[in-house]
């Protein structure tokens, strides 16, 4: 069966219809309508709801993690509680979560099978400064590419960092395994390097504004990456992964990988300069396998400031 449900053509999804479509003039699906036509506003109120649990009698409170970290200050989930909390009792969900059970476990064994999150952990803190002691992936067939990340800093050195992303272990059906792992594997790498990259991009924001002022020479702008610190962390991010993959896959499996990889930058996303980017830093690290961050940065900056 095939749960990649992006577009609404797989069997979760006939299951969510199924039970809930009934509900569609409910309050809450009407008022959603209107409020997630903006992508921040379905991140707010995706993130929100990860924020909130049940209690024993079903009614919906606040959890272990604090909403303010998720919402960006408008509280829109909040804002709906009451809303989700009808929602829930008259559509009985948690009973629909109950028999969903079994699909839920295989979804986490599949996404597991494909997506070998301590190999990419342990790759990105062998270079980074930063580290995290504890991840944690929330992943839906239903969400497409619509993914972030968020990290939990503390002053006792705890830190925690918590991912949004698709479901992906039976998508690339025609890919040969490891085309698959590298695709599948992508989409989780470019969201955990975030919590990496973007801190080191902070301390070089000068020479990233500098290297950058171009906008348009850089990308089309189509997905909202409006500002110099944006694009460049997609470069960078992404550029990233073409090191991980290039030390983790064989080289036949790793040209493709790259392959779909700079297409999916270029012809999907507007990033315009991404191969060649992609490239240099490619080249660079197969120089010097044992690259760290500082000079990665170091190479990437000196690169964009003469392209």
């Amino acid at each position: 069966t095939n749960y990649e449900d992006k577009n609404r053509n797989g069997q979760y999804w006939t299951d969510v219809e199924a039970y809930f479509g009934k509900y569609r003039s409910h309050p809450l699906i009407t008022k959603l309508k209107n409020e997630v036509k903006n992508i921040n506003v379905d991140y707010d109120i995706r993130m929100g709801a990860f924020a909130h649990e049940f209690d024993k009698d079903g009614n919906i409170i606040a959890g272990f993690y604090p909403y303010s970290k998720f919402g960006d200050g408008k509280n829109r989930f909040k804002d709906l509680i009451a809303e989700f909390q009808d929602f829930s009792k008259v559509s009985d969900f948690r009973t629909f979560y109950k028999n969903q059970k079994n699909k839920y476990d295989f979804l986490i064994k599949k996404q597991s099978e494909v997506m070998p999150i301590r190999e990419m952990w342990d790759w990105l803190e062998n270079r980074f400064d930063d580290k995290s002691e504890s991840y944690k992936v929330i992943f839906s067939p239903l969400i497409g590419g619509n993914h972030n990340t968020v990290w939990f800093p503390s002053k006792k050195g705890f830190r925690e960092s918590i991912f949004f992303i698709s479901y992906v272990g039976e998508s690339n059906q025609n890919q040969g395994l490891n085309v698959k792992k590298g695709l599948a594997s992508r989409i989780v790498f470019t969201e955990i390097d975030h919590n990496y990259v973007n801190p080191v991009s902070d301390k070089n924001e000068k020479e990233i504004k500098k290297a950058f002022k171009d906008l348009k020479k850089w990308n089309n702008s189509s997905q909202g990456y409006n500002s110099e610190i944006l694009t460049f962390n997609e470069y960078m991010t992404w550029a990233v992964f073409t090191l991980y993959a290039y030390e983790k896959y064989p080289k036949e499996d790793f040209e493709k990988i790259n392959q779909l990889t700079e297409d999916v930058m270029i012809k999907n996303r507007g990033f315009k300069k991404y191969k060649e980017f992609n490239q240099y830093l490619l080249s660079e690290f197969i120089k010097n396998k044992e690259m760290k961050s500082k000079e990665i940065f170091k190479l990437a900056l000196e690169w964009s400031l003469k392209n």
